[in-house]
């Protein structure tokens, strides 16, 4: 049943049973071990376990009880992932190291208590839907909102102030240790109208992510910022009220002074055409994004930039202009907007950044002025209905990816392109011709039309 060698667990051979314990001569669980088990229920890992591998019990759908020695140092990536029925487990004060991913996708674990002086990697509980309780270590020294995304029942994020100088958790929701910051409101709080205490300063980047029950938010005037993406999937969202202070809203828009700071992502008019007040000089990061309703988008003409994901997920956009003194397409900036079919790039643009019109599969007519030199790693990926695409005879560098999964069928690199990431036009099918500089095709990198069955290269 178990094949074990110097103390590692290398194989387990299925004989259908739902409840094993692991021999006590086993000291690490290699990875893989269990992965896919359907059959097992019960796990009983003996003391002197020190470490489980990557994937060890992965997509154990049944497994539902599993008991962790007191000698369990590490728990590796996915260790856990997609153990849908597992509703409780138990980590030993010995942990030191979880690993990315390691509890994702369990879809019925309720409560999780991480220890001190325990590493954890990313995405380790994402998706955990009925996820009610997280304790955190009191020694840890940074929280990203995301280590919550998906977790759509939690009520509380839990960790002890009196041993942590930088987070606070107060009512469930997590703040930084002057209470001046939200770093996280956990998503079953966030439900119809929420207010904001008294005296905070700052919601944090990311802070109501995926709070999709969020109907309005009440912020006191005490409020002075709003963190990039703090609304992210907050698709019931739909208004903000404010006490005065610093903020003020116009027309549904959340403004300090000039400056446009958010618009809640379930906005919407008669026409769902949003006009920005012209007195705005300054878009705040993500001030756009994940509206879904907004079909145009008029800017002023004299904003000299516009932000980092400004309209990522904006997924009925169709019509935007972007002010001609800009001479930057920022990062992520429509990222996902998948009903933009067309767009005008104004002369002066000279960089489109990494992602900028990723996943626009409605995109298929960009028109680009001659003064752009670089098109960032994945700018146009995904953008499926992209069937032509003119390059500007002063682009010089292409990024990774620039153009991959992208409906091309033909396009001519120009001479004066001097270096092309990898991948980039990879996975683009239906690519059939290609135009390509002497200088590039005597050393070309076999990844640049990778999955492009049509086109061969020297």
């Amino acid at each position: 049943m178990f094949v074990i060698k110097d103390g590692v667990l290398q194989e387990y051979k299925n004989d259908n049973s739902a409840s094993i314990i692991i021999p006590d001569d086993v000291k690490i669980i290699a990875e893989g071990v269990f992965a896919g088990n359907k059959y097992l229920k019960r796990v009983i890992i003996p003391e002197g376990v020190i470490e489980i591998g990557n994937g060890a019990f992965y997509h154990c759908t049944s497994l539902s009880d599993i008991v962790l020695p007191s000698t369990l140092s590490i728990i590796n990536e996915d260790a856990f992932a997609h153990c849908y029925k597992l509703r409780k487990i138990d980590l030993p004060a010995s942990l030191v190291s979880i690993g990315n991913n390691a509890f994702r996708a369990c879809h019925n674990l309720e409560t999780l208590s991480i220890p001190a002086r325990c590493d954890f990697g990313t995405g380790i509980i994402d998706a955990c839907w009925s996820l009610r309780i997280v304790k955190l270590p009191s020694d840890i020294p940074f929280i990203n909102a995301d280590l919550f995304s998906e977790c759509s029942s939690l009520e509380c994020i839990d960790i002890d102030a009196d041993e942590n100088s930088k987070y606070v958790s107060e009512n469930g929701v997590l703040y930084t240790a002057d209470r001046l910051s939200i770093v996280r409101m956990p998503t079953a709080l966030a439900q119809g109208d929420v207010v904001i205490p008294e005296g905070v300063i700052e919601i944090g980047e990311g802070a109501f992510a995926g709070c999709d029950e969020l109907v309005s938010l009440h912020l006191p005037s005490t409020i002075e910022d709003i963190g990039q993406d703090a609304f992210k999937d907050c698709s019931s969202l739909a208004k903000f009220d404010v006490d005065g202070g610093y903020l003020t809203t116009i027309d549904g828009l959340l403004l300090r002074g000039h400056k446009l700071l958010a618009c809640p992502p379930n906005w919407n008019s008669k026409d769902n055409v949003l006009v920005v007040p012209d007195f705005v000089d300054e878009l705040a990061p993500y001030a756009f994004a994940n509206c879904k309703n907004i079909s145009r988008i008029v800017l002023p003409k004299h904003l000299m930039e516009i932000p980092q994901g400004m309209c990522a997920r904006c997924s009925s956009l169709t019509d935007i202009n972007i002010p001609e003194q800009c001479d930057i397409i920022p990062i992520r900036a429509f990222l996902g907007c998948r009903s933009l079919m067309n767009i005008h790039i104004p002369n002066g643009i000279t960089r489109i950044e990494d992602s900028a019109f990723e996943g626009c599969s409605s995109l298929c007519n960009v028109d680009m002025p001659d003064d752009i030199t670089h098109i960032g790693a994945f700018a146009f990926a995904d953008c499926t209905s992209m069937i032509m695409i003119d390059l500007p005879a002063s682009l010089t560098n292409l990024g990774g990816g620039a153009f991959a999964y992208s409906g091309l069928v033909s396009v001519a690199i120009p001479y004066s392109v001097q270096s092309i990431g990898k991948c980039a036009f990879a996975c683009c099918p239906d690519l059939t011709t290609v135009s390509i500089s002497p200088q590039l095709s005597s050393s070309p990198d076999s990844s640049w039309f990778w999955e492009c069955p049509n086109i061969l290269l020297p």
